[in-house]
């Protein structure tokens, strides 16, 4: 059985860590993995009390440091388990993507502006784009007990897609409930059914019973598409939100989407959406 054998969590100076750092806790536990904490901050964001010198920012850090240590040990202790701590004081997406690379699974939470916990805002993309591995995301808000029994597969035969659920098959092959939906565009079709039945068969090869699903949403105009392609996959995002909430399912799958030019990350209009209001815990893969 696919499991996972080494697990990355990402925390910041925001409280919330604690949920996120719990949700990868459990993670952990349910696959006898080793669980890493990473503090994955930007250093210069230090309190507004201190003067712009050096050796106050390296102060402030510290102080921030010892904090999420002390966060991490006490998760670690309320979970009955061994949390490793890192930190580094780099750019906190190169120290991410870097460290993401090494480890099977890498959580890390909601990105939201009004408690960054001093991340910057790119770092789920450029982690998400760069690392090469799973990302589970937890959204900004909610207490997650559970994660992976109910799950629904968001399908679309591309390589993001593919490439998702394979990353997922650990935790798939311990859902007590899979679905896979595929959203058409273009109405009904037989190349539609046949990559639903498809990714069936080769999930059941895994031995996951999987239902599938497919929808038909309202076809957008021409100039619609021209106009604002991104919004399209938007629409197909709302209606994945809808049914996740109609399954009560605990985790959506699904591929992540988009390219960068330079320093600048463009995302396709679903992913986009879901990682500005995921309401359950996302796992994305590029």
């Amino acid at each position: 059985m696919a499991t996972f054998k080494k697990v990355l969590a990402l925390v910041n100076d925001s409280e919330r860590s604690r949920a996120t750092l719990g949700l990868a806790a459990r993670v952990a536990r349910d696959h006898d993995a080793g669980l890493t904490a990473l503090y994955c901050v930007e250093q210069s964001r230090h309190a507004p009390y201190l003067d712009r010198s050096m050796t106050n920012t390296l102060v402030a850090f510290e102080r921030r440091r010892v904090n999420a240590e002390e966060l991490v040990a006490d998760v670690a202790e309320s979970a009955g388990t061994t949390i490793k701590f890192i930190a580094d004081d780099g750019d906190p997406a190169t120290i991410a993507v870097r460290a993401g690379r090494l480890h099977d699974l890498v959580v890390i939470g909601q990105w939201n502006a009004e408690d960054s916990g001093s991340t910057p805002a790119d770092l789920s993309y450029r982690l998400l784009m760069g690392a090469g591995r799973p990302v589970l995301f937890v959204p900004h808000s909610g207490d997650f007990q559970e994660c992976g029994i109910r799950v629904l597969i968001s399908w679309n035969a591309n390589r993001e897609s593919a490439r998702a659920v394979s990353d997922a098959l650990p935790i798939l092959s311990r859902a007590s409930f899979v679905e896979a939906i595929q959203f058409s565009s273009n109405g009904a079709g037989a190349g539609d059914d046949e990559r639903l039945g498809g990714l069936s068969a080769y999930l059941a090869a895994h031995g996951i019973n999987a239902e599938t699903t497919r929808q038909v949403p309202s076809n957008p105009s021409i100039s619609e598409r021209i106009l604002s392609p991104t919004n399209v996959d938007a629409s197909f995002a709302e209606m994945l939100l809808s049914h996740a909430a109609d399954l009560g399912a605990d985790l959506v799958v699904m591929g992540g989407y988009g390219h960068s030019r330079g320093f600048e990350l463009i995302l396709g209009g679903m992913t986009r959406t879901f990682l500005a209001s995921m309401p359950i815990p996302v796992l994305m893969s590029h």
